[in-house]
């Protein structure tokens, strides 16, 4: 029986960027590697369908409201701080960055639908370029999803 990471590839912005992210069962948060200090990973570059959230954005306080979010003031940006266990109660790993909202192509690049995730700016993983999350939650790709439908 396999025990390794599950990877897939989502198509994000548009034009569509391509990147495999590891699937998290036990995460709360998507998102996707944009610190070109990542290399050799794939790095996301906002595209002309990037919208950072600031802080006012309803999103972004509604984030904050379930501690998962802060307002960077100096920035006006809804960033993140994540830490994410190893199953023993230790954090394993972590993630910092900030939210944006973009198109995410489920289909190739005709059906594409705006999501919000995380533009990590550093985290410790080396092997994909980003995560994305199953656990149930509004921020999770397929809750996001479900409404749009």
């Amino acid at each position: 029986m396999f025990h390794g990471p599950y990877l897939t590839r989502v198509m994000l912005g548009n034009p569509p960027q391509s990147f495999d992210v590891l699937i998290d069962t036990g995460s709360s948060l998507p998102w996707i590697g944009c610190d070109t200090a990542r290399l050799p990973t794939r790095v996301f570059y906002p595209s002309p369908s990037t919208s950072v959230l600031g802080c006012s954005d309803q999103r972004c306080q509604s984030l904050e409201n379930a501690r998962n979010a802060q307002c960077n003031t100096s920035n006006n940006r809804c960033a993140y701080d994540l830490g994410y266990g190893n199953g023993d109660g230790a954090t394993a790993s972590s993630a910092v960055g900030y939210y944006i909202s973009d198109l995410v192509h489920l289909n190739g690049p005709s059906t594409p639908a705006r999501i919000v995730f995380g533009a990590s700016m550093m985290d410790d993983e080396d092997s994909t370029d980003g995560l994305f999350s199953k656990q149930f939650s509004t921020r999770r790709i397929h809750v996001q999803l479900l409404r749009k439908v």
